[in-house]
């Protein structure tokens, strides 16, 4: 399922293919080292209001970059 990630700052959004690409870019990229799946999915459920600096979402298929 893709997944969007909208900066809690800059209010820039990031779509990537599945959690697992947005855990490995957070991880590589933004040097979260912890950066887990789990996080993300209880943001994009709404359990939490943001993960690593970002709010997330599950995108609709038709939405994928």
């Amino acid at each position: 399922i893709p997944v969007v990630g909208t900066d809690v700052v800059t209010c820039t959004q990031r779509t990537f293919p599945s959690l697992i690409d947005a855990v490995a870019w957070l991880k590589v990229l933004c040097g979260e080292k912890n950066a887990a799946p789990s996080h993300i999915c209880e943001c994009c459920r709404g359990r939490i209001k943001s993960a690593y600096g970002y709010s997330g979402e599950y995108a609709e298929e038709d939405e994928e970059s």
